[in-house]
């Protein structure tokens, strides 16, 4: 099973489509696999929650976020999340972290997609995730699940194709017999 969770809507951004891709994903298989997409509320706890949650009670062989990235024109596969936030750019909940979580690594290095991924058209690596939600998500997430491969998908406004997500899933995970 594949795990996939976009963000909803949030202040900026009322239909995310990242919530939407993550909609269009679920009931998919590629790779033997079974798609479960959901939607997860712009909340700095209750994402990580809700994920970890669903990570306890699935067991996936991967847990994909996707998020919207207002600036970007293409999708991006984060390599790392941060120990590091804005506190001054509150959650849907109006939650601000503290910049930086104590007692915690600097950073998470993200576990999906395999780094060898075909860097063809389609989404690329980045490393930079932000400093909001997304990589809050990102980081959170790392450090609670670690019987899946985590990884973080930051998609354009504009939306993006499934068939761009099932072919790395596919292309990463390798056919099941």
């Amino acid at each position: 099973m594949i795990l996939v969770l976009g963000f909803s809507g949030f202040e900026g951004v009322a239909r995310n489509p990242a919530e939407r891709l993550a909609q269009e994903l679920d009931g998919r298989r590629v790779a033997g696999h079974t798609i479960v997409g959901r939607s997860m509320p712009v909340s700095y706890e209750r994402s990580v929650s809700m994920t970890c949650g669903l990570a306890r009670q699935f067991q996936p062989a991967v847990v994909l976020g996707i998020g919207v990235a207002t600036a970007r024109s293409f999708g991006q596969f984060e390599t790392h999340g941060r120990n590091e936030h804005d506190p001054r750019r509150p959650d849907v909940d109006g939650v601000t972290p503290p910049r930086e979580l104590p007692g915690q690594p600097k950073c998470r290095n993200a576990t999906f997609p395999s780094r060898g991924f075909h860097q063809g058209p389609g989404p690329q690596f980045s490393s930079n995730a932000g400093n909001y939600v997304c990589n809050a998500w990102l980081f959170g997430v790392l450090g609670e699940v670690s019987d899946s491969r985590v990884g973080f998908l930051h998609i354009p406004i504009s939306g993006y194709d499934k068939a761009d997500v099932i072919r790395v899933l596919q292309n990463d995970l390798g056919p099941k017999t």
